[in-house]
């Protein structure tokens, strides 16, 4: 036998530690460098341009909302009864008037994202663990789940509007302000120009 015969780095488990190894990535995004909602962006018409969006004023309203405390006083036998309580006074409109929105553009995108924040604050006012928090960790844990919240209450209204015979399947309708938006979902004309250079069929 002589050593010379030996052959080396034939396997990436056996190789040598200064030996190059092949990467291998785990998703498209990684091996793109891009979040999968855009993968598909054109570098030739990409725009490095940054919009800046001052939300100071929201967090003060926010945090007003907390040292006010819950709007009324509610009482239940435990913590997740009471929630639902409260949950209920987002579900009805002061008006029962029904617009149809059918155009979304910057400012009616900030005023629902402003009334979604605010109101899932609200709604965390009727938690007494919330309450205990300080302050900059109430605002912390609001930043992180009100998309949530929103997302789950736009359901939630959306199916009462269906059984209520307001809206259709393709519909969904929210408690905005003080009256119900109800929108259709293949006719709603959505311009985006004011955070992306992409049409709208791209955006889809």
């Amino acid at each position: 036998m002589n050593s010379e015969n030996f052959q080396f780095c034939r396997d990436l488990i056996g190789a040598k530690a200064g030996s190059e190894r092949k990467v291998i990535y785990r998703s498209m995004e990684q091996f793109v460098g891009r979040p999968h909602f855009v993968l598909s962006c054109n570098p030739e018409i990409l725009i490095l341009k940054k919009d800046v969006i001052d939300c100071w004023p929201l967090l003060e309203k926010a945090a007003g909302l907390m040292d006010m405390g819950s709007e009324t006083p509610l009482f239940s036998k435990n913590r997740l009864m009471k929630l639902a309580l409260a949950l209920q006074q987002f579900q009805e409109a002061p008006s029962s008037q029904v617009r149809f929105v059918e155009k979304m553009g910057q400012n009616e995108v900030m005023s629902f994202f402003e009334t979604d924040f605010l109101r899932a604050t609200k709604w965390f006012t009727y938690l007494d663990e919330f309450r205990l928090l300080g302050k900059e960790q109430q605002i912390l844990l609001m930043q992180g789940v009100w998309h949530v919240w929103a997302r789950l209450q736009k359901l939630q209204m959306s199916a009462i509007g269906r059984r209520r015979g307001i809206c259709d399947d393709n519909m969904v309708m929210v408690s905005h302000q003080n009256e119900f938006a109800v929108s259709d979902l293949n006719k709603i004309e959505v311009d985006m120009s004011w955070c992306t250079n992409y049409s709208n069929e791209e955006m889809r």
